[in-house]
């Protein structure tokens, strides 16, 4: 996708766990990260982030998603499996020694987040279609239903991998 009227063509529908992005979140996937590469993948991920098994992939999919961390494996689409590293975004945002805002206190850091989360490529496939393809201002779920089934039938890519 090179442009934000364009289909994406990669990216997930459901790998989020159906956890929205929670505070916290973001800052604990890329320390842990920071400190193993592997975390997510571990067998004590539970442990270490201290969140339950859902949750840890939920945590891997928002950084990713926020671009906060990325695969360390070169990919020719975003992956949400093996070692991870985080993205000089990341660093520049969350480092403990310089970030411009780690805890993420600041309300234009949201914003910034919010951006980020629609720059292509793009992971969170389903709210760059409803919002800026589909322009779904107010809909129902149904309605939300048909716009993403329409969008899996027309990139067989994205079904793949969801």
């Amino acid at each position: 996708m090179t442009d934000f009227n364009e289909l994406p063509n990669s990216g997930f529908f459901a790998r989020h766990e159906t956890f929205c992005p929670r505070y916290g979140w973001l800052k604990k996937g890329f320390d842990g990260v920071l400190s193993d590469s592997d975390i997510f993948d571990t067998q004590d991920a539970i442990e270490k982030l201290g969140v339950g098994k859902n949750m840890v992939r939920a945590i891997r999919f928002w950084g990713v998603a926020f671009k906060i961390i990325e695969a360390r494996q070169e990919s020719t689409r975003q992956r949400l499996s093996g070692p991870m590293r985080g993205t000089r975004f990341g660093k520049k945002l969350l480092s403990d020694k310089n970030g411009w805002d780690p805890f993420l206190e600041d309300p234009g850091t949201l914003w910034l987040l919010h951006w980020n989360l629609f720059v292509p490529p793009i992971a969170a496939t389903a709210w760059s279609y409803a919002i800026n393809l589909k322009n779904l201002g107010l809909f129902s779920l149904q309605d939300l239903g048909r716009a993403l089934s329409d969008c899996k039938e027309s990139v067989p890519e994205l079904s793949r991998y969801s």
